[in-house]
């Protein structure tokens, strides 16, 4: 199986802002355009490092990266990556980067295209991993494994319900060990969800395929927004990802219009907080009760990593499918979760996994 972290990795699919400028830096080209790194360490480095951050945050840090891309050939994109990545080794960031290669995949060409970029970001540097969302089976039928790194299948094509109206027959069960080979090969598997978990279209047969998975909606129980960490536990997933936390913001008022791709807050997970809003004199993000659901579903899950990396994987397990029967079906109830925590917390202090 692939290295575990300590913590799994959940981010938005958002590349690192305050790319490196065009300003002269000796020895970092692209093409024939300089790169200055001086900005971007300067606006980053806390957040890659946990030191010196806003607003009181202590021994918190990114944990996953997506490289960015310059140039408009091959070979000043190689360029670039080559620089990016030096740069990120010299600093000792360079485990948390990825290339993300391609989002939702769907033809031959979009696979082709998979193919040539992962060629393209291995000349770069042969450790940099690419990033796709997709489905290893899909992958297969256009000859693409090879070109994967990092897996994320959709939830709902990890473990899909049996209805015959839903997916093809190949989704309509739990596919989790097909991904085992490729993870001994050292790739990682990741995985998402989407407006599938709550409804893309709102047709009837829909709304029974795409319901009670895991969902950040807003009019979805707390539970629902809280479990996906404990379903990434469950099924000894290596991360998530999120397509984005500020989505409304360039639609509309988040304050008062989240209703995108069928769902109530799909994509925005933040507030903004405008002093005309809510006073003060500057601007700060406002983290919605779903963000701070999944902050306490993180938490839970660190409680099950403890245990797990003292070797009590399976006694952890034992206490999760107590409310945890697959991903579309376990408990809704608080209570039953919160009795399990306490139960997770009461081993771990027992046996003293922890100072």
């Amino acid at each position: 199986m692939a290295k575990r972290n300590p913590s799994f990795k959940a981010f938005s699919h958002q590349p690192l802002r305050s790319a490196p400028t065009k300003q002269r830096e000796k020895g970092k080209k692209y093409g024939s355009m300089p790169i200055d790194f001086s900005r971007f360490d300067r606006t980053w480095r806390p957040f890659l490092e946990g030191k010196d951050l806003p607003f009181g945050l202590q021994n918190v840090k990114i944990t996953s990266a997506e490289i960015p891309e310059a140039g408009n050939t091959d070979l000043q994109k190689i360029n670039f990556w080559k620089d990016f990545s030096s740069h990120f080794k010299i600093q000792g960031w360079f485990d948390i980067l990825f290339d993300y290669s391609f989002d939702e995949p769907h033809t031959a060409s979009d696979y082709a295209s998979i193919i040539h970029r992962e060629q393209i970001i291995h000349q770069a540097d042969p450790n940099l991993p690419t990033l796709v969302t997709t489905d290893i089976q899909e992958a297969k039928k256009y000859q693409a494994k090879d070109a994967i790194d990092i897996w994320v299948p959709i939830i709902n094509f990890v473990h899909g319900k049996p209805y015959h109206l839903c997916y093809s027959n190949k989704y309509n069960k739990n596919l989790r060990k097909s991904y085992n080979p490729i993870l001994r090969q050292g790739k990682k598997l990741w995985w998402y969800q989407s407006c599938m978990s709550h409804g893309c279209t709102g047709t009837p047969a829909n709304d029974r395929c795409e319901s009670d998975y895991p969902s950040y909606m807003i009019d979805h129980p707390a539970v629902m927004n809280r479990i996906m960490p404990w379903m990434t536990f469950f099924y000894d997933i290596y991360g998530e990802l999120y397509f984005s936390t500020i989505y409304a913001y360039t639609e509309d008022d988040p304050w008062k219009y989240q209703y995108y791709f069928g769902g109530n807050g799909d994509g925005t997970l933040f507030y903004p907080g405008k002093p005309d809003k809510i006073g003060g004199d500057s601007h700060i993000p406002i983290a919605s009760i779903r963000l701070k659901m999944i902050r306490e579903g993180m938490e839970d899950y660190e409680y099950l990593r403890i245990l797990e990396k003292n070797g009590f994987r399976r006694l952890a397990l034992s206490k999760i499918k107590k409310i945890i029967k697959n991903a579309y079906s376990y408990s809704h109830n608080a209570q039953k979760l919160h009795r399990i925590r306490r139960r997770l917390a009461k081993i771990i202090i027992r046996k003293k996994l922890i100072q």
